[in-house]
């Protein structure tokens, strides 16, 4: 370490700066992954495994890695330091690594869980509220998504196909926008103690990626081109509001996880968190 002003408090800002670029590629990393691999892989299961057909095209997939998700994950880099930043014990270079399986479990056993399974039950919910198709009916369906067994044109199948797949799109960018995007910006502190619109801990890119995360998603659902060459299909307006009660749902666990964690630090959720 290098002092060029002669201030020992220098080194206290050093030391700050490092942590928080550190806890902040962390966040970016935990943010990623829910819908960025999980809610990615199993619809692919699903459709592999339970012959559901494809709740999410690939073009979407791809959509959702490198648009949707990209301006929400640069915002985090800009959080200021949690409170507790300076209090927290040194890294230990040999055993904390920047992913750690705490990290990973948190991304897909309790974030990315979440994620997955509302925006199935949206895959469904929409399906049997516009086609009349339950579960029942695709569930180990594999070959059998055809007009002979569902009663249907193929052209109303394709369509509600597409159109379902929108709504997990739709779905999972929601989540991410508006659930797991506030709930990652603090580790143990809740999002009334480090909120991202007063100081000292104000973040207003937040509400910008917000803004250019749904903008994009909008484009990829109602530009006359993505319909014509990736298939995709307008979204009744209601699937854009619903996914709003979701990622609360998901705020308002990771806050119950964080309120737990404050409480009892030596606990058994403060041990398994991240």
């Amino acid at each position: 370490m290098v002092l060029l002003d002669n201030n020992f408090s220098s080194i206290i800002v050093a030391i700050e700066n490092g942590r928080l670029v550190y806890d902040n590629l962390k966040k970016v990393i935990l943010y990623l992954i829910p819908a960025g691999s999980w809610s990615e892989l199993i619809p692919i299961l699903s459709n592999f495994l339970l012959g559901i057909p494809l709740p999410l095209s690939a073009f979407l997939m791809i959509y959702i890695c490198v648009l949707t998700d990209m301006f929400p994950s640069i915002a985090i880099m800009f959080e200021t330091p949690e409170s507790d930043l300076l209090k927290r014990p040194p890294r230990r270079p040999d055993q904390d690594r920047l992913v750690n399986f705490k990290l990973l479990r948190h991304a897909y056993l309790f974030t990315g869980l979440m994620e997955t399974l509302i925006s199935h039950c949206m895959f469904f919910y929409y399906l049997q509220e516009y086609g009349n198709i339950k579960v029942k009916d695709i569930l180990l369906a594999f070959n059998n998504w055809s007009p002979e067994h569902l009663g249907k044109t193929q052209q109303e199948l394709d369509d509600l196909h597409y159109t379902a797949q929108c709504v997990t799109f739709v779905t999972l960018v929601m989540l991410q926008a508006f659930g797991n995007l506030l709930a990652t910006r603090t580790r143990r502190l809740s999002v009334l103690q480090h909120p991202p619109w007063a100081e000292p801990s104000r973040n207003l890119w937040l509400y910008g990626a917000q803004c250019c995360s749904v903008g994009l998603a909008l484009l990829a659902i109602y530009l006359p081109a993505f319909n014509n060459i990736f298939n995709t299909r307008h979204v009744p307006v209601q699937f854009w509001f619903i996914p709003i009660g979701g990622a609360l749902f998901i705020l308002a666990a990771d806050e119950t996880r964080k309120y737990y964690c404050r409480k009892f630090p030596l606990g058994l959720i403060s041990r398994l968190a991240w």
